[in-house]
């Protein structure tokens, strides 16, 4: 063997030998027994956090939806064509979704 084989062979045999001094973890003694009395009531800790964030996600969700029709419904309140087609145009304008006449091309 060459010389980086035996020094290989002494760097894995150090290291199985560290292995050899450890200790052995210990766990608690009633371990199994909360194990089992989750497995037998059906619950655990996450699974009582997923209904509360999911309600969270939903009520979130609403009052977004809520705010957003509040915020634009107004402005189509007097029911006129006019009032709409001005805020469509502004909108366009405003996301560049009109025609260019520099380009020559349109956005649709």
């Amino acid at each position: 063997m060459n010389k980086n084989g035996l020094n290989q062979k002494k760097e894995a045999e150090k290291t199985l030998g560290i292995l050899d001094n450890l200790k052995r973890v210990e766990s608690d003694p009633l371990l199994f027994e909360k194990i089992q009395g989750r497995l037998d009531t059906g619950t655990s800790d996450k699974q009582a956090t997923i209904v509360p964030m999911t309600l969270l996600k939903y009520a979130a969700a609403i009052l977004l939806f809520v705010m957003n029709a509040y915020l634009v419904l107004p402005q189509f309140s007097d029911n006129s064509t006019a009032a709409q087609d001005d805020y469509i145009q502004e909108l366009a304008n405003d996301y560049a979704l009109t025609y260019d006449t520099d380009a020559g091309y349109e956005f649709n």
